[in-house]
């Protein structure tokens, strides 16, 4: 077991780095969002004129992101990512530990960290990675008492994307129970601090974006994701929700849960870690309920769902291998989808489906393949100039 902790801890991190980061070197990323904190971090760093590259804004990685770019193109901005993605897997895997074995752990945090979606994140100039590095640093923060330090990684969380406060105020009102729970109030008032400390801090660092909008909250307006009935908007967030995973992990996951319900052997006790796993989905479910534009913004539920499953389902390191390589398979190999979407002229909202199985190629390699046209596009639509430098 110290053997395995010990490779993780000098194997995990480079290798995904490395893996990360040679993806990246194929463009800044495929998504229109990227190209806007591109223009955004330019337009503050060149120019000293800053507004949000969308609401609700992205300070961070904004201002990363720009910097990187004007000094060494996507070669920096991207090498970041990867690095941010990384180190939110390992940061992952060292929570993992306090709950489960070395080989398991190593494994949950593969299956997440091999996600198309956090791939994609963390190989591409996008905030993703550095939202969930942060709140996941955070996290680890708690658990080892420095309570002060988690709140300037967790109010960077949130400044990098601010759907994070719901999973870092739920973890606060974790260990705040804990806390009570022990009896320990030194530890409570530690907690407390922390977060005003994170409220304080996150505050000043949405000034910026607070004056861009003419002093008013008119940034946390989010647009709706359109005219849909209810039953439209439950049917979109399913699929987005499949699609997370992938149709065969999304398979392989629930097939094991309706398996081991059959076999009433299914471990569901009502401890606190199961309420605030679970109060994290919900609250991330009802969140991106009306506006799961894109499939990337539940992202956080991977690193939320996978150690939920593997502790009600307890399954092998056989089944847990499985569910990596079909993990793997849905990114790099075939993409087995079930609706065939037609988008609008901007490529950026689904307009009308088709349902049926339909096999693609894995979301990694279209990512791929599609960056060198989106940055030609982007960066004549957006006004970026790739010789930009200080």
């Amino acid at each position: 077991m110290n053997l395995c902790k010990k490779t993780c801890s000098f194997f995990m991190f480079p290798a995904l780095f490395a893996f990360y980061y040679l993806l990246g070197l194929s463009g800044y990323g495929s998504y229109c969002n990227t190209y806007m904190m591109l223009r955004a971090g330019r337009n503050l760093i060149l120019h000293g004129i800053y507004f949000p590259s969308r609401q609700p804004g992205y300070l961070i990685p904004e201002i990363v992101i720009g910097w990187s770019s004007l000094i060494g193109a996507y070669y920096l901005s991207n090498l970041i990512s990867a690095l941010f993605g990384a180190g939110a897997v390992y940061i992952f895997w060292r929570i993992l530990r306090e709950k489960f074995s070395a080989s398991t752990a190593l494994l949950i945090a593969l299956i997440a960290g091999l996600n198309p979606y956090f791939i994609i994140s963390a190989s591409s100039s996008m905030d993703d990675a550095y939202s969930l590095f942060f709140a996941l640093a955070g996290i680890l923060l708690l658990i080892k008492r420095k309570e002060l330090l988690a709140s300037l990684t967790f109010s960077l969380a949130i400044s990098s994307r601010l759907p994070a406060v719901l999973l870092i105020g739920i973890a606060y009102l974790y260990f705040m129970y804990k806390a009570i729970n022990n009896k320990d109030f030194k530890a409570l008032s530690h907690l407390i601090i922390s977060g005003i400390f994170a409220s304080v801090l996150t505050t000043l660092l949405f000034v910026p974006i607070y004056l861009a909008y003419g002093s008013s909250l008119w940034f946390l307006h989010y647009r709706d994701a359109g005219p849909f009935t209810f039953f439209g908007h439950l049917v979109r967030f399913l699929y987005k929700g499949i699609c997370l995973f992938g149709l065969l992990p999304f398979l392989t996951l629930t097939g094991f849960i309706i398996l081991k319900a059959f076999k009433r052997d299914l471990k569901v006790s009502l401890s606190p870690e199961l309420l605030a796993v679970l109060a994290i989905i919900v609250a991330y479910g009802i969140l991106f309920f009306n506006i799961p534009l894109e499939i990337r913004y539940i992202l956080t539920l991977v690193f939320v769902i996978i150690p939920l499953w593997v502790f009600v389902c307890r399954p092998s390191k056989i089944a847990l291998s499985l569910l990596l390589a079909l993990t793997i398979f849905y990114g790099f190999v075939v993409n087995v989808d079930i609706l065939d979407v037609r988008y609008n002229e901007a490529q950026n909202e689904a307009i009308a489906a088709r349902v049926g199985i339909f096999l693609r190629p894995g979301v990694i390699i279209k990512d791929i393949k599609t960056r060198p046209e989106s940055a030609k596009r982007f960066f004549l639509e957006y006004k970026l100039d790739e010789k930009s430098k200080f």
